[in-house]
């Protein structure tokens, strides 16, 4: 996910929200404390990620179900200070995510629950193989197999169910441990073993669900319906991605497999510390222990080693025009809407960080967003729950942003605006009241090389040269001020056009 989703890869907070929640169902503290400290932890895994945290719901409602189902009485003991906890800990996320949430379901284009709404998640899943079969991300992946799941789960991007033979192996055999320990152990033992066996359980029905809505095998959909096909009725999970399912499989897998090798480990570290035997037998059950205790390392080097990554995850550095941090941007009205070239969408969306680095002091048109889901839609538009914004009538404005920055031939092309065209401009700018136009030249790419011929959605050009959207706006509102790379027009709602290009 690092390559498509920053959000989605940081997950530091998981594992503190299975411990809390593991201390609330326990009782370990006081309700207040243990419901404060879950409230607070989601609250901050919401800003971060709220579609795992929803999904970290889901697994903790089926854990919550199996634990009542195996002990009835123990879950009837602790239903009223388990109530008691969530309670608290909506104090905290009322208070802070309250509003998001409250927005995000009855504000503007809020969400609106559907099972017809389909927006290409449901083909975003797991592969039955997808355990086993490793993909360009890891070092050790064949040619072969690297092909296959690359294009399996919508992407490698997509695609993190991978988890290699000897860590699967490790995990069956620490859950085949925890069922036995459970059944002919008791005290801190079983207890810990019982955890394990839970997390085993909750590896497969994660597992199960990341399998998306139907089954597919080594590519091919077979059309065997699963339970999350379930999901396209529950509001709020429908617009789930199946495939990220595949974190919570990861973690059910470490919680099964590290109380077996903690078991293992301390069993070992005991045989090694045996002090009643003869010297020769003490110095046999020492070195049995240290053998013990190397054989559980070799295992966990063993289990990890077919997940080290191919390569580090690309980067670039994203400047910030000093503009935008410096007294110079309160020139531009607070609140006011700013059209930027180049148009900020979802390959090209770094102005909404000048948006940001200025204290969000303007309005920005454009963006990566997700646009709301409609069951029926406009007619001429799709469902929605894209990541680009839809086109502002007029649309030339809009036009022109692509043919500005969307290839190196197009950012360079020299456009002859027809009268209506230029109309159209000022027509956007007045009717969406774009008080300030900003240009970065130095964010476009190389112009094209001389005499090639491109066709735009505007015009046609003998030749090509980067800062057609400057000379366009110097002809309609005259000189720019600059400041560093940045060309600004002030007040273009209110700015006269000039007469020629009328």
């Amino acid at each position: 996910q690092g390559s498509l989703h920053l959000n989605l890869c940081f997950v530091p907070l998981f594992p503190l929200l299975v411990v809390a929640v593991d201390n609330l169902v326990s009782g370990r503290h006081s309700r207040r404390r243990d419901g404060l400290v879950l409230g607070g932890l989601a609250t901050a895994q919401y800003f971060i990620s709220s579609e795992l945290l929803a999904d970290l719901a889901v697994l903790v409602l089926l854990a919550v179900v199996v634990l009542a189902l195996r002990f009835p009485r123990t879950a009837r003991r602790r239903a009223g200070g388990v109530a008691l906890g969530l309670c608290w800990a909506l104090l905290p996320f009322v208070v802070l995510a309250g509003y998001p949430i409250f927005f995000g379901l009855v504000g503007p284009e809020h969400y609106v629950a559907s099972w017809q709404v389909t927006n290409g998640n449901e083909t975003i899943r797991s592969d039955l193989l997808s355990p086993l079969v490793p993909t360009p991300a890891e070092l050790l992946a064949p040619s072969s197999s690297a092909s296959q799941a690359a294009v399996w789960v919508g992407g490698v991007g997509e695609n993190g169910g991978y988890l290699g033979i000897p860590l699967i192996a490790c995990w069956a055999a620490a859950f085949a441990w925890a069922l036995w320990s459970t059944t002919r152990r008791s005290g801190r033992a079983a207890s810990a073993a019982g955890r394990a066996l839970l997390f085993g359980v909750l590896a497969l029905a994660a597992f199960v669900l990341s399998l998306g809505p139907t089954l597919q095998v080594h590519g091919v959909g077979t059309g065997v319906r699963l339970p999350f096909a379930l999901f396209a009725h529950v509001p709020l999970l429908q617009v789930a991605v199946s495939a990220r399912f595949s974190l919570f499989v990861a973690l059910g897998v470490v919680l099964t497999v590290a109380p077996a090798l903690d078991a293992a480990w301390a069993r070992g570290a005991a045989r090694g510390a045996v002090r009643s035997a003869p010297i020769s037998s003490e110095r046999c059950s020492s070195a049995a222990g240290r053998l013990t205790l190397v054989a559980l390392g070799l295992v966990v080097v063993l289990a990890l080693l077919p997940l080290l990554p191919a390569r580090s995850l690309p980067s670039a550095a994203v400047g910030v025009p000093a503009y935008f941090t410096s007294a110079a941007v309160r020139a531009i009205p607070s609140g006011s809407n700013v059209l930027v070239y180049p148009y900020p969408y979802e390959q090209d969306d770094f102005s909404m960080v000048w948006q940001a680095e200025s204290g969000f002091r303007f309005r920005l048109l454009g963006g990566y967003v997700l646009t709301a889901l409609q069951a029926h839609p406009p007619a001429g538009a799709g469902q929605g729950g894209g990541d680009v914004p839809p086109t502002l009538d007029p649309p030339i404005v809009q036009i022109l942003f692509y043919s500005a920055n969307g290839s190196a031939d197009a950012s360079g092309i020299h456009v002859v605006l027809a009268p209506w065209a230029t109309e159209q401009i000022e027509q956007f700018v007045r009717k969406f009241r774009v008080g300030t136009i900003i240009e970065d030249p130095a964010a476009y790419p190389a112009p094209a090389a001389p005499g090639s011929a491109v066709r735009s959605e505007i015009g046609y050009g003998p030749d090509y040269h980067p800062g057609a959207v400057t000379r366009i706006f110097r002809a309609m509102y005259g000189q720019p001020v600059t400041d560093g790379p940045l060309r600004i027009w002030y007040r273009a709602d209110v700015r006269p056009v000039a007469a020629a290009w009328r």
